[in-house]
Order: structure tokens, then C-alpha cells, then sequence
């Protein structure tokens, strides 16, 4: 918490449906809020802007959690059980802590389909990037294939500090590992291993598709398919 005490902006990463990590948060939150009472606000991805009004109702006492509940579409917007959540919302409300919409939720299938220009953004990204890159960078000439990987591994790797990732394979190194097919050409289209249904690519033929990939020399995706 000392480490925390310095810094205007603090993020706490999560698995969605883990529990322990949400113990997390609010031991952060609780320890950041006795240090600074009255200087702390809880920025939640699972919200959008069009929802700020209802999250101010909440922190006010406003409503009760099923009206927050239906107002804020949990459930139809975020999807994951609000048990996990509901600890981090009542100390918010509890102590008249501004919890903020940082918008990074996925949007209902009516809003994406709307006209280009009222469509709010955002696109699954990571399922294609791989191909996306090989496709239209690498084959084109624009980029070499060395340079592509160097960029889509070693780059952020060393950007974040994630000794682990991106470095040479070794005997006794970390097994981060991806393993990719450079030449197969794919059809995108749903279902995709996302919550999510839009992408950019859909119905767009691609080069180069990720048949496995490991963490920690566990298979996470193998054959194609994410593994439980």
C-alpha cells in the first residue's frame, strides 16, 4: 500500500470470474480510501457512459440493487455474476465513493449495427491480429515476418516487463509459446472464442491462423480451440 500511496492511478487486473481478485480490489480500494478519504473514485469497465446517471443514483442510495440491477442492464451488458462485484459497489455506496463508467463494456448487438457514424467503437481484436498482420503488413512486403513477431511479442514484453514473455526459446526458460500456421487461409465469422460477435474481419478471408499456444508450459489453445 506505501507503493500505492504515491500514485494518481492505480489498476488492479482481474479474471472476471475470480473471486479472489475481487478481494483484491476492495482491500485496494478500502486501503487507498482510509488514506485518503474523500480523494478516491473507482473506475469499472463493466460500465458504460450512458450509465453514469444510474451509477450516481447508486452511490447516492437512490435505488436498491434490483432497480440497480435492471437500470444499469447488468446482466444484458456485462454478464457476469454481480455477486462477484457486489462487495466493491456497497463500500462505494456506503462511503459516497464516485464509481466512474470507464466504458469499456461490450455493447448490445442493436447499438453496433447502427449507422457508421452512431455505432459506438470497438472490435474483437485479438483473435485476429495475428492474421490481420500477416495479411495485409507481412505478405504485402510492407513488413518482414521476423519483424512482425518482434513486434506482436518481444516489443511488449520488454515495454511491460514481462521477463517471461518474449524472449528466445531455451532449455529451462518459460513456456510461453505460440505456434502458428503462416500459410492457412481462414474465413472469419462467429462464433469466436469472445463474448463477442463484432469484428472488423468478418467475412474477410486471412492468412496465417494460431493452431496452439502455451502459458507457463500449460496448453492454452490447442488445434485452434481455447482449452478450459
Amino acid at each position: 500500500m506505501e507503493m500505492l500511496s504515491g500514485a494518481r492511478l492505480v489498476c488492479v487486473g482481474e479474471t472476471h470470474d475470480n473471486l479472489s481478485d475481487k478481494r483484491v480490489e476492495l482491500e485496494v480500494i478500502k486501503g487507498l480510501y482510509r488514506r485518503f478519504p474523500g480523494k478516491v473514485a473507482i473506475g469499472m469497465e463493466m460500465f458504460r457512459e450512458p450509465q453514469q446517471a444510474v451509477l450516481d443514483q447508486w452511490v447516492k442510495g437512490e435505488l436498491t440493487e434490483l432497480e440497480f440491477l435492471k437500470e444499469s442492464k447488468w446482466y444484458q451488458s456485462w454478464g457476469y455474476d454481480f455477486s462477484a462485484y457486489r462487495d466493491i459497489l456497497l463500500f462505494a455506496r456506503e462511503n459516497r465513493i464516485d464509481v466512474i463508467a470507464t466504458d469499456h463494456a461490450p455493447h448490445a448487438v442493436e447499438e453496433k449495427e447502427s449507422e457508421f457514424d452512431l455505432a459506438p467503437p470497438g472490435t474483437i481484436g485479438l483473435e485476429t491480429a495475428l492474421a490481420a498482420v500477416l495479411t495485409h503488413l507481412v505478405d504485402p512486403g510492407t513488413l518482414s515476418l521476423p519483424r512482425a513477431i518482434e513486434a506482436m511479442s518481444v516489443a511488449p514484453a520488454r515495454i511491460l516487463g514481462a521477463a517471461g514473455h518474449g524472449r528466445a526459446i531455451e532449455v529451462g526458460g518459460p513456456a510461453n509459446l505460440v505456434v502458428f500456421d503462416p500459410a492457412e487461409r481462414w474465413l472469419v465469422e462467429p462464433p469466436f472464442a469472445s463474448k463477442a460477435r463484432n469484428s472488423a474481419f468478418t467475412g474477410h478471408e486471412l492468412t496465417g491462423r494460431i493452431r496452439h499456444t502455451m502459458l507457463r508450459g500449460q496448453l492454452t489453445v490447442a488445434d485452434g480451440k481455447v482449452r478450459d
